[in-house]
């Protein structure tokens, strides 16, 4: 059975920086990754990022997908997919090879898809 989302094929995380963490500074490592703290810095990671509803970036991402669901504000640069959620608020530049953007969100951003499928819009009917 195929996927539909993102989301469904990360899996649990493997690395978590829970409501109410604050970090200053460069996150690097390899696997998933969830933020639903707030993080001002930057980010290089070999594997999935997801910024959680509730969850705060300020700076620049580097990772191989990632999905917001929080507030964003900086530099997205993703090498393969980008999943915009309904809850999110993205200001800045967004480059991935697939941008997906789920009516509600709101983006105020550059954004520049390096794929075929170019950026496409969705509504969000599952929770979770």
């Amino acid at each position: 059975m195929r996927k539909r989302r993102m989301r469904d094929r990360i899996g649990a995380p493997a690395t978590i920086l829970g409501p109410g963490a604050r970090l200053r500074g460069t996150l690097e490592g390899a696997g998933p990754f969830l933020v639903a703290g707030a993080v001002t810095g930057d980010a290089d990671i070999e594997g999935a990022l997801t910024l959680a509803d509730g969850g705060r970036w300020t700076g620049t991402i580097h990772a191989d997908d990632v999905i917001l669901a929080g507030e964003f504000d900086g530099e997205l640069l993703a090498r393969g997919r980008i999943e915009i959620l309904a809850t999110a608020r993205v200001r800045g530049r967004v480059v991935g090879h697939g941008i997906a953007i789920s009516e509600g969100a709101v983006v105020e951003a550059e954004l520049q898809s390096m794929g075929e499928a170019g950026v496409v819009r969705f509504d969000e009917r599952r929770q979770g």
